[in-house]
């Protein structure tokens, strides 16, 4: 998926951002028909440092120009550390008026009211090769105790701590998602028992690019 990513923007021409943003509208609409959230629907969108936190500031986005106003991104970093295109999606989210916190304290105001929360995990996907530790171990088990509680957790691309290849959970901590939207193309590890017992129901979002045909 790297490889593709960069073949499209460097061979292609279309700008990350623009990937960002057809990404944001496949996950969107993954969204509206899997968790059918309504107005009184909160949510959590717990967006992590790097472009799978950038999609979710932009689905957020798309999520409250749909009416969905009971949303708050929670903030894995300091607002910033955000670079690029998540950057960029943040600060728009932050100009709309977007309730914006720290994670840790999103997490916790959303605690008592699990069974009408939809959370968004963007916090990892793909480039994780590292187990999760520290607050962001600590952001996940939130997650998933919220899972546990009444909360439908809906995971963007990978649940977070997931390895895409093998579907393990690494290090042991992984998002525990109800459902995935993975970008492009199905990764190996989501068809793997492990993976699958991760992700729950898996659909593909396409994202405007595809493998490259073989010369003829």
């Amino acid at each position: 998926m790297r490889a593709l990513d960069q073949w499209a923007i460097n061979d292609l021409g279309i700008p990350s951002i623009v990937l960002m943003e057809s990404a944001a509208a496949s996950i969107g609409h993954a969204i509206i028909h899997t968790c059918v959230p309504t107005p009184d629907t909160n949510i959590l969108i717990a967006c992590g440092p790097g472009n799978n936190g950038g999609d979710g500031f932009a689905v957020a986005r798309r999520l409250h120009n749909r009416g969905l106003h009971r949303l708050v991104i929670g903030l894995a970093r300091p607002s910033k550390t955000y670079q690029g295109d998540a950057a960029t999606n943040l600060h728009i989210a932050q100009r709309m008026g977007l309730s914006v916190q720290p994670l840790d304290a999103a997490l916790t105001g959303v605690g008592a009211h699990a069974e009408s929360t939809l959370v968004i995990d963007a916090l990892f996907g793909t480039g994780l090769d590292r187990p999760l530790a520290g607050a962001d171990a600590v952001a996940v088990q939130a997650i998933n105790n919220l899972g546990r509680t009444g909360a439908f957790v809906f995971a963007i691309d990978l649940p977070s701590g997931m390895d895409a290849d093998t579907g393990i959970a690494l290090g042991g901590v992984a998002v525990q998602a109800h459902a995935t939207c993975t970008l492009a193309a199905r990764k190996p590890g989501l068809d793997t028992p492990a993976g699958k017992h991760l992700a729950g129901l898996v659909t593909v979002g396409d994202i405007g690019i595809a493998p490259p045909r073989p010369e003829s």
